[in-house]
């Protein structure tokens, strides 16, 4: 893997951090128990960084996991991403698009790979120090079994509950059934 990329993936994870960090003041109102990255994008010719939503309490439509509720269905909630956080990262993504210029299939995959396993790492890293309650953390105002995922569910079953079972710890997951596709559809 290109030296160059790999750098930009550390700057990707580190800015992403700080951006979620930041965030912490619109979780007061009602106690947040989800947050999420999704929306992955990349064409092979250009890779996008994830959307970033959020959702409390008092932005559910229904408490439960059936259909036709938004508890699982980031596009739908209350904080969604208005753009900043992809745009934060735009200029990263940029880069390493332009440096895969004319690559193979292989580097791209190579770079899908790295930007899902980031995101997973992330949002088991987000969870933990959510519920640790420090440092910029120590405002935000969760509930017990708050989580942050990572989700797609427009590459299908198969990838969607890898992102879900990769992003969550495994003692957290097991509260999370619900929310894997094969569930979701029945």
């Amino acid at each position: 893997m290109n030296t160059e990329i790999l750098k930009l993936f550390n700057q990707i994870e580190i800015d992403a951090e700080s951006y979620i960090e930041a965030i912490s003041d619109i979780t007061m109102n009602s106690p947040v128990y989800a947050a999420a990255f999704w929306l992955f994008y990349c064409d092979k010719n250009v890779i996008h960084p994830p959307a970033l939503a959020i959702n409390s309490l008092e932005g559910l439509t229904s408490d439960s996991d059936e259909l036709g509720s938004n508890k699982w269905s980031p596009p739908d909630w209350k904080y969604p991403d208005d753009g900043s956080f992809t745009e934060a990262l735009m200029p990263l993504y940029l880069e390493i698009s332009k440096l895969l210029k004319g690559a193979e299939d292989d580097a791209w995959e190579e770079v899908i790979r790295l930007n899902d396993h980031l995101y997973c790492r992330l949002s088991k890293l987000v969870t933990t120090r959510a519920h640790s309650k420090t440092g910029k953390f120590s405002g935000w105002n969760i509930t017990e079994d708050f989580v942050t995922l990572a989700m797609e569910e427009s590459a299908g079953p198969e990838f969607y509950n890898w992102l879900i079972k990769a992003s969550v710890e495994a003692d957290r997951l097991e509260k999370l059934e619900s929310v894997l596709f094969e569930n979701i559809c029945n």
